[in-house]
């Protein structure tokens, strides 16, 4: 069964949901009379919505929220409960099947193609002895999404399963369309550090160490900081304000239970594909935000000429070429760094592009990618041995890629400027690239820039 082919008129909520029902019953219907059972995609033109706010009122096992990086479109999905549910853990060869049976109705947009959003660990099996505070995999391909797109919002559901219609069915009734939410701010109670300052320069130190004994040249290492609040943390109530703070980032969420929600506002992206086409990025090298155009500009100068800085993004671009190069045709490197300038701080970058061969999937680019020396260090594994022998916390879905994939096209952020939610508590995760003549209070100092992404918005005590 292909996309419906029906566009109806701008409705509330609660309209396009019954209408959407009232569709799905039809052509359920038609499958008892002999039509080739098949994924079926039905969509539905409503008033605007914020999706964030509509996450908030739903009760189901499994939900999701993404903004690309130049605020395009937003897209909020639902996964229903269902008895005995195993949520998929494969990616494109999963949605390649379903789409295959679904696609093909050019009457709606390509915006509203059928994703399955993808959130993965830093590095599947590190810290395996410690409680999960995300699953390894997730792949969600969901039944119910809210999706906003040039200055469009659309209701949308997914039929896996025709014996599941019924479900799905209930699932639209049983949407909750609460346009009143309250806004929240955050006061922080307390806060504290997984490492004091000393551990923390022990690990540096131990890692310089054994980038002058030649046994690797970078090391991201991370901290972790749990701020608790009086109250408990709504993801989607602090999403909106990442969101608002945040233009130029991706915006993430992913609420699975029971695992902890997993929040962020990453500027930085693992890839992007259309067709055979790749882009990509390496980014390093830190400065905080002036609060003048003039102290801007010095320490956007300051990071340019950076020897430093600079010897670290290297081997980041370096990393990334040589994990992309059995994968594509060709490699376009752009010659020099650029500056992208964020809310809070402000990075060196480079763009990468490539045309991948033939046949290559999301799953290969992403075995190849995943750690990049933006969060891991180089050599990789090396790095990947080190960091799990001086962090003292699981990671998680922190620096792990969080996005998308489609038939076609896919994107990927790296899940960093990122932090789990239990109850009050948010424990926040940030690196820094630890190279030859890293100084421990200096990168101490940049993971707590970086930590501003969230602390920023928080209100006084």
């Amino acid at each position: 069964m292909s996309l419906s082919p029906e566009i109806t008129l701008e409705q509330t909520g609660v309209e396009a949901a019954r209408d959407l029902r009232a569709r799905l019953a039809e052509y359920v219907a038609r499958l008892s009379k002999g039509t080739t059972p098949g994924y079926a995609r039905f969509a539905a033109k409503i008033r605007q919505v914020d999706p964030l706010e509509w996450l908030e009122s739903q009760e189901v096992i499994a939900k999701y929220y993404w903004r690309d990086r130049e605020g395009t479109s937003e897209r909020a999905g639902l996964l229903l409960p269902r008895f005995g549910l195993e949520l998929p853990t494969a990616t494109s060869g999963i949605l390649r099947g379903c789409v295959d049976h679904a696609e093909g109705d050019d009457s709606l947009s390509a915006a509203l193609s059928i994703r399955g959003f993808n959130s993965f660990p830093f590095v599947a099996g590190l810290h395996v002895g410690q409680p999960p505070i995300a699953p390894q995999f997730s792949f969600l391909l969901p039944d119910i999404e809210l999706i906003t797109v040039g200055g469009e919002t659309w209701l949308t559901c997914l039929l896996q399963n025709s014996g599941e219609h019924e479900i799905l069915s209930l699932g639209l009734a049983e949407l909750v369309w609460d346009e009143n939410i309250a806004a929240s701010s955050f006061r922080m109670a307390e806060r504290d550090e997984a490492q004091s300052r000393l551990q923390w320069a022990i690990a540096v130190n131990r890692a310089v160490a054994g980038i002058a004994r030649g046994e690797l040249e970078k090391v991201v290492l991370a901290r972790k900081s749990t701020c608790r609040f009086a109250a408990p943390v709504s993801p989607w109530s602090l999403l909106k304000l990442l969101r608002t703070a945040n233009p130029h980032a991706y915006i993430f969420g992913l609420d699975r239970k029971p695992f902890d929600p997993f929040i962020g506002a990453s500027p930085e992206q693992l890839y992007r594909r259309v067709g055979r086409l790749i882009e990509t990025e390496a980014v390093a090298g830190t400065r905080p935000r002036g609060k003048t155009t003039a102290e801007d500009d010095r320490y956007r100068d300051d990071l340019l000429h950076s020897s430093k800085d600079r010897r670290e993004h290297e081997l980041v671009v370096t990393g990334i070429a040589e994990s992309l190069r059995p994968l594509v045709e060709k490699i376009d490197i752009q010659s020099d760094p650029n500056i992208v300038q964020l809310t809070n701080v402000q990075h060196l970058v480079v763009k990468i592009s490539a045309t991948l061969k033939p046949g290559i999937s999301d799953d290969e680019i992403l075995r190849a990618l995943q750690p990049t020396p933006a969060v891991g260090g180089y050599p990789k594994q090396v790095a990947i041995d080190l960091i799990q022998s001086l962090e003292p916390f699981y990671r998680g879905p922190y620096a792990g890629p969080i996005g998308w994939i489609s038939n076609d096209s896919a994107e990927f952020a790296v899940g960093i400027r990122s932090a789990t939610i239990r109850e009050n508590a948010l424990t926040l995760y940030a690196g820094a690239g630890i190279v030859e003549g890293s100084d421990p209070d200096a990168e101490w100092d940049e993971i707590d820039q970086k930590f501003n992404t969230f602390t920023s918005i928080f209100t006084d005590k």
